[in-house]
C-alpha cells in the first residue's frame, strides 16, 4: 500500500489537511479527509509533517479536523509569547503537554490557519508568535472586513429581494450611485474594475451588457431609477445648462447691425414650413415668378453673423457639436436666445441669412442659380399639418398658388432624383405627447406633400452648394454613400419590405473632404448647411461660404476640415444613436403598457422557426412565435405576449 506523510496544503485560499504522496510517475499527489485525490504543485504545501500515514487511512485526517474547532489560538499564543521560535512539537507540547497525539498535533496546525487572524509567522517550518500590536491591528481589520461584510450582505438583501435597509450606510449610498452610474454611462464607465468588484461582492456576476441588463432591472424594481429614466443621454442631459460666461456674452448680443453688403430681401415673402413645436426655426422659402418661370429663394439664417469664432458661445457650440433632440427634451447646442429668438426665422422680425436664388423655367429645370448674403423678414410661419391642407384644398389660403408650385418643383426634384438612383425610404413615424407626466405615442405619415416639398428644397440646396465647392475648390466637408446593387433592391411593394432589404445592405460611408456621389440620394455631391443652429459642421461650412462670397478665398484649408471631421465623427455618432436609442426606449416603454393587444405586422424575413416582423404603425421590430404559414410581405395581426425594455425586444404571437 502506498504511503505518504501528513500536510497542511492551501487551494483558492482554503486550508485543510492531506495526505502527500509521490504516485509512479513521479507526479506528486494529494488524498484529503473525503478521499478525493488531486494533483497538487509544491507551491500548494505551507507545511508538511514527519508523519507517515498509508492513503488509505485518509478518515484519519477527518479525526484531527473534528478536533481542529476546539482548539483556543489566543490561549497558545499566550503560552508561547515569551518564545522567539517554536516547533509544531514545542507548541503542540505547550498547549496539551508531552503526551499528546499526533492527531491533536495536526488539529494543531490546522486550526493555526483555519482564523481570520493569525497570531504567529513562519519560518522555515518554525513558528515565531506575532507582537500584540500586529494581532491587534488583525483584530481590527477583521472587524472592518466583518462591516463591510455585513453591508454587502444586507445590500445584496435589498437589491435583489426589496428587504429594507433600516440605516443606510455611507458606502451603501455611494455603491447606489455607483450602479447608477455603470447604467447610465455603458462603455463610458470609468472604472469598470470598481464596478465589477461591486457586483461580484453583491453575487452578481456575467459579461458587462448581462451585469448593465440585470442592474438597470433591480434598480427600476427598487425605484431608485424610473423605467423612463434617460439611459444613454445622461451625459448628454449634463450640458443642458451653459456655462455663465456664455450665457453673459449671449445677454450682451444685440438686434444685428446689418452691412451695406447684403442684398436687402425684405420685400419678398418669406415663409417657414416646420412642425408646430419646432423654436429653432433656420429655413425658408420664397417663390418670384418671371415671365419665363419662377424664381424660388431658399433662406438659411446666417448664424455666421451673430457671434465670432473666437467666442465662448462658440467655443461651447464646438464642444456640443449638435443639438441633441429626444422626444421629451431638446439640449440646444446653442443658447436659446440664439436659437428660438435671434438666430431664428420668427416672422416680422429682419434676419440675416444665406439665400439661393434658384431661376426655374417653366418646366421646372434649373436655369441658373447664385447664393448671395441677405437681410430678410419671415413674412408667415405655416406648420407641416397647415401646409397639408391647403395643398389637398382643404383650406382656402392667400398662399395656395405659391405652396401649389413649390410643391410641383418639389415633385419634379423628387422624380429626378429617383430616376437618378436615388431610394425613399417610405413609412410611418412616431409622435410623442407628454401631458401631466404621461406619456402617449402615435403613428403619422413620414412623407406627406408638406414634408416632401421642405426636404427637396433642402436637399438642391446642400447639393448646390456642394457644387460651388467643388467647382471653386474651396474645402468642405462632404457626405456621401456607396451605390448598391442592383439585387440589393427587393422587388416588392411593399415600403416596409423594401426598407428592411436595402437598410440591411448599406454601408455607411464617413464624412470626406473628397467629393463622391451620394448615391441613396441620387446626386453627385452632397454636404450639409441647412441647419446651422442646430449642427456644427453646418455652421462651419456656412462660414466657408460666406468667407469666400465676401474674399473669393476660402476660410479654412483642408487639413482643418479633416482635422474637424476626425474629431468630432464618434461624438455625433453617439448622439444619433443615443436620439434613436431614447425614441426607442420610449416606444417600448409604452408598449410594454400593451401586453397582450393585437397589432398589425408586416412580415420581413424568416429565422429558424421564428418570423422577424415590423410594427405596421410604429416602425418597431419584434418575433412571432407561429406556426402558420405567412409570406414576407403579408401583414398579419399578432398578439404581444412580452416586451423586454433593456434589450428594446419584443414576442409576439399569431
Amino acid at each position: 500500500m502506498i504511503s505518504g506523510t501528513v500536510a497542511l496544503l492551501v487551494r483558492q485560499g482554503i486550508y485543510f489537511l492531506a495526505i502527500v504522496y509521490v504516485d509512479l510517475n513521479g507526479k506528486l499527489l494529494s488524498i484529503n479527509s473525503n478521499g478525493c485525490k488531486s494533483k497538487i504543485n509544491n507551491r500548494q504545501v505551507i507545511f508538511q509533517t514527519s508523519i507517515s500515514l498509508s492513503i488509505d487511512k485518509f478518515n484519519w485526517l477527518y479525526e484531527c479536523e473534528s478536533i481542529e474547532y476546539k482548539i483556543a489560538i489566543p490561549f497558545l499564543w499566550q503560552l508561547s509569547i515569551d518564545h522567539k521560535i517554536l516547533s509544531i512539537e514545542d507548541l503542540a507540547n505547550l498547549y496539551w503537554g508531552s503526551e499528546y497525539k499526533s492527531q491533536e498535533l495536526c488539529s494543531l496546525l490546522l486550526s493555526m490557519y483555519a482564523g481570520p487572524v493569525s497570531y504567529f509567522k513562519l519560518n522555515d517550518n518554525m513558528f515565531c508568535p506575532l507582537s500584540e500590536l500586529i494581532i491587534k491591528e488583525q483584530n481590527n481589520q477583521e472587524q472592518i472586513r466583518k462591516k463591510l461584510q455585513a453591508e454587502q450582505d444586507e445590500f445584496y438583501l435589498w437589491i435583489s429581494n426589496g428587504v429594507m435597509i433600516q440605516s443606510w450606510s455611507d458606502r451603501q449610498v455611494e455603491w447606489v450611485d455607483t450602479l447608477k452610474e455603470f447604467v447610465f454611462f455603458d462603455g463610458e464607465f470609468s472604472d469598470l474594475k470598481k464596478v465589477r468588484k461591486l457586483l461580484s461582492s453583491i453575487k452578481l456576476n456575467g459579461n458587462i451588457s448581462t451585469l448593465r441588463e440585470q442592474t438597470y432591472n433591480y434598480l427600476v424594481d427598487r425605484e431608485i431609477i424610473s423605467a423612463t429614466e434617460p439611459i444613454g443621454q445622461a451625459k448628454l442631459l449634463q450640458e443642458k445648462n451653459f456655462p455663465k460666461e456664455v450665457l453673459a456674452e449671449t445677454c450682451n448680443i444685440n438686434e444685428h447691425n446689418y452691412a451695406n453688403n447684403r442684398l436687402d430681401l425684405t420685400n419678398i415673402n418669406v415663409i417657414t414650413i416646420d412642425e408646430s413645436s419646432t423654436m429653432d426655426i433656420d429655413d425658408g422659402l420664397s417663390i418670384q415668378f418671371t415671365d419665363d418661370g419662377f424664381i424660388v429663394g431658399i433662406h438659411i439664417t446666417d448664424v455666421d453673423s451673430i457671434f465670432s469664432e473666437e467666442s465662448s458661445i462658440d467655443i461651447e457650440a464646438r464642444s456640443r457639436l449638435s443639438s441633441f433632440y429626444a422626444p421629451e427634451i431638446t439640449v440646444p447646442m446653442l443658447p436659446e436666445k440664439i436659437s428660438y429668438n435671434i438666430g431664428s426665422l420668427i416672422p416680422g422680425s429682419i434676419r440675416p441669412a444665406m439665400t439661393l436664388l434658384i431661376n426655374f423655367q417653366k418646366d421646372y429645370i434649373v436655369k441658373d442659380w447664385e447664393v448671395v448674403l441677405s437681410f430678410i423678414k419671415s413674412k408667415r410661419r405655416l406648420n407641416y399639418d397647415e401646409v397639408d391642407h391647403i395643398l389637398n384644398h382643404l383650406t382656402d389660403d392667400e398662399m395656395s398658388h405659391e405652396l401649389e408650385i413649390l410643391d410641383e418643383t418639389a415633385r419634379h426634384l423628387h422624380e429626378r432624383r429617383l430616376n437618378a438612383g436615388g431610394i425613399e425610404f417610405n413609412g410611418p413615424d412616431i409622435k410623442f405627447e407628454f401631458n401631466n407626466g404621461l406619456a402617449t405615442m402615435k403613428s403619422i405619415q413620414k412623407i406627406t406633400h408638406a414634408h416632401r416639398l421642405v426636404s427637396e428644397f433642402m436637399i438642391l440646396l446642400n447639393t448646390l452648394l456642394a457644387e460651388m465647392c467643388y467647382k471653386n475648390n474651396i474645402p468642405a466637408i462632404y457626405r456621401s454613400s456607396v451605390k448598391l446593387n442592383s439585387d440589393a433592391i427587393l422587388d416588392t411593394s411593399v415600403d416596409a419590405l423594401k426598407n428592411y432589404y436595402v437598410l440591411s445592405k448599406v454601408r455607411s460611408v464617413a464624412p470626406s473632404t473628397v467629393s463622391s456621389p451620394h448615391f441613396l440620394l441620387g446626386v453627385d455631391r452632397y454636404i450639409q448647411v441647412s441647419s446651422p443652429l442646430r449642427r456644427y459642421g453646418d455652421l462651419i461650412l456656412q462660414r466657408q461660404i460666406s468667407y469666400f462670397l465676401k474674399n473669393n478665398t476660402p476660410l479654412y484649408g483642408k487639413i482643418f476640415m479633416d482635422r474637424f471631421i476626425s474629431d468630432s465623427s464618434g461624438k455625433l455618432r453617439d448622439i444619433s444613436r443615443t436620439e434613436s436609442d431614447r425614441k426607442m426606449h420610449w416606444v417600448f416603454y409604452l408598449l410594454s403598457g400593451r401586453i397582450n393587444e393585437i397589432f398589425p405586422c408586416i412580415a420581413l424575413e424568416w429565422r429558424a422557426s421564428d418570423l422577424y416582423v415590423e410594427f405596421q404603425d410604429f416602425q418597431v421590430r419584434g418575433i412571432v412565435k407561429t406556426n402558420k404559414q405567412i409570406n414576407l410581405g403579408e401583414v398579419i395581426d399578432a398578439k404581444l405576449i412580452n416586451v423586454n425594455l433593456w434589450q428594446r425586444k419584443t414576442i409576439l404571437s399569431a
